[in-house]
Parts: structure tokens; sequence; C-alpha cells
């Protein structure tokens, strides 16, 4: 029988995570209606064979780490569903949300919603702020100047939202991605310019300019770590984090606006946070931070290509 929804898994060194992600679908009955897609980014941990196997996943095995926007195309290529979720390994359900978020989408009035996302808990049953406004200048410069917990109205992240009503959002995070196949593929996936980070930013940006809308629903819920095998690689998670932000604001903002990011992630923000590394006293967040902006540096300077 012909499943209604994809689950599409990029893994990449996430220990015991996928298993427990896997188990999870398998004890709430997801697997009723969805079908498993992994795409594997060349893990080194063994965490593939940790796998409580379950009939009909599809494991795609990559030799080299493709990022996570190329895998989550990768993986929707094999996707035969009318739905698409893309989730992170490092999420675990605590009931079935896939019934009542079909039931969702699949009204009348919804077919505008292209896009959906859940509510998401912390390792502590704590709900984690998953939605996001589009990211714009305000945005950048309130959080360079790590003020976002300050002028919580003015921040990207919706911190001002308590994240307990139903709503139209801009933008829901990649950990728990549901979209609708045929909006994928008319926006033809992801831009694999983001090799992490701000794929779904800038999918969901692309989305709302065709005239499809991203819904949070508070009502459905799952566990979301958050991190997952990159807290093993601060370093690295940063400078991917500040190079898929510059390519957003290129593609998306004037060259002026543009500028000022690059302004204010290579003098404002380094300086907040080697302000706030020294604060802490702890000599491995200083190290991370000038690795995270070499590698920036690196990039920007001598590798980078027109994107």
């Amino acid at each position: 029988m012909k499943k209604l929804v994809s689950i599409v898994i990029v893994n990449w060194n996430s220990g015991d995570y996928l298993n427990q992600c896997i188990t999870s679908i398998n004890q709430k009955k997801i697997m009723d209606s969805s079908e498993i897609i992994i795409v594997d980014n060349n893990s080194d941990d063994h965490s593939l064979e940790m796998i409580n196997y379950i009939k009909d996943i599809i494991i795609i095995k990559s030799e080299t780490n493709l990022g996570f926007a190329k895998a989550c195309n990768l993986g929707a290529k094999q996707a035969s569903s009318e739905f698409i979720l893309f989730l992170n390994p490092d999420t675990v359900f605590l009931s079935n949300p896939i019934n009542p978020i079909l039931r969702f989408m699949s009204s009348t009035e919804n077919t505008s919603v292209g896009i959906c996302g859940i509510k998401l808990l912390d390792q502590n049953r704590n709900v984690a702020k998953s939605c996001s406004r589009f990211p714009s200048l305000k945005s950048l410069l309130v959080h360079c100047l790590g003020l976002d917990k300050l002028f919580k109205s003015f921040a990207a992240p919706m911190l001002d939202f308590d994240h307990m009503q139903n709503t139209e959002v801009d933008q829901v995070i990649g950990a728990f991605f549901f979209i609708r196949s045929k909006l994928f593929q008319m926006l033809d996936g992801f831009d694999e310019s983001f090799f992490v980070y701000y794929e779904e930013v800038d999918f969901s940006l692309r989305a709302r300019e065709i005239g499809y809308k991203s819904f949070f629903l508070a009502d459905e819920e799952a566990v979301h770590i958050g991190g997952g095998s990159s807290n093993n690689v601060k370093s690295t998670r940063l400078f991917y984090n500040l190079r898929s932000r510059l390519i957003f604001f290129k593609k998306h903002h004037s060259h002026f606006v543009y500028f000022i990011s690059i302004l204010a992630t290579f003098i404002f923000e380094f300086i907040s946070r080697l302000i706030y590394a020294v604060m802490l006293f702890k000599k491995e967040n200083l190290l991370e931070l000038f690795k995270g902006y070499f590698l920036l540096h690196k990039w920007f300077f001598f590798s980078r290509k027109e994107y």
C-alpha cells in the first residue's frame, strides 16, 4: 500500500540518537502511514549499525559528506508520497503527530499551507522556541550585538512567542519540516549552496513568494535534543552557520544590506562573541570561536565561489 508520508532523515555520526528516533517511529505506529528514507553522509561512528531495523526502510549511503541540503534532496528523490517530513535524527516521538497533521494539511481551507511544524520539546521537556521570522537587517544587528533576549520582538527567532498556540509563522525549524511533495518539486528542493543551516529558511521564503504559507501546530509535539552530532564540532558548526547566513543575505537582500551583514558578521558579532567567551573564562570557548572564524575567513576571502 502506498504511504502518505515519506520521512527523510539525514544521518551523520548521530550515534544512538538515530536508533532512538527510529524506535520511537516504530513504537508510535507512525510507519502505518509512512515510509522511512535514511541518507547517511559517510558516517564513521557505526550509527547505522545500531538501528533496530524496520521493514522497508530505504538507506542511501554516500561516500562523502554531502551536507544537509544536498542529502535531503537526494532522499526526496526516493520519496513517492504526497507529503515529505524532513526529520532530524535527534528527534523522539512521544505520540503520533502524523495523522493530525495530515488531516490539517488535507482540509480544503488549508490548501495554501505548504509547510507545517509542531511543538518541539528539549531533553528536559521544556518548550523549545522553534519558530522564526525571516532574517532582516534589524534582526541581524540585534543578534550580532548579542541583544536578542533584550529585544525579543526584533530578533529572528520568535523568543516572544510562547509556542502554545496554532498560528501561521514565517518559518518553522528544519528539525521537523513537514511539506507538500508538489511544493518541494516546484521549488527544485533545497538550495544546495547551503551546506547546512538556513536551507529551510531559504525554502520557506521561496515558498511564501509563490503563495504558500508555513504553519505551526502547537497541539502536536515531539522531543528534539538539539545539536546532535554537531555538538562535537562547535567551531565547524559556527563556521557553517555564519557562512549560510551570509549566503542567505546575499541571495535575498540588497547589495547594501548584504554589505552590512558582512561587517556585522566579521566585526560586531566577533567582538560580541569574544567578550562573552572571555567573561565565561573558558579557554575551549575561545579556541572554538577563533577556529570557527578562521574557517570563515578562509572561505570568504580565499575559497568562496559566487553563489
